[in-house]
């Protein structure tokens, strides 16, 4: 699941929210679905539309957000 901020987004606190939201989003779909995740990802693209990606490989699978968070 991805999405596009209408506008730029500079504060850090903004885009924890927006991740936040997201993974209350995918974390419900995947309880609807009754599937489990083992690999949290996340891909944030600059103004130059340069990526920044990030994952994390769970030992146990979750459909739960709050299991796992990234620092």
């Amino acid at each position: 699941s991805s999405i596009t901020l209408p506008n730029d987004a500079y504060n850090l606190t903004d885009i924890k929210e927006v991740l936040k939201e997201q993974a209350e989003k995918i974390g419900l779909e995947l309880k609807r679905e009754k599937k489990y995740a083992y690999v949290i990802a996340a891909i944030l693209k600059n103004k130059d539309f340069v990526n920044t990606s990030k994952q994390l490989k769970l030992i146990n699978p979750t459909n739960d957000y709050l299991a796992k968070s990234f620092s």
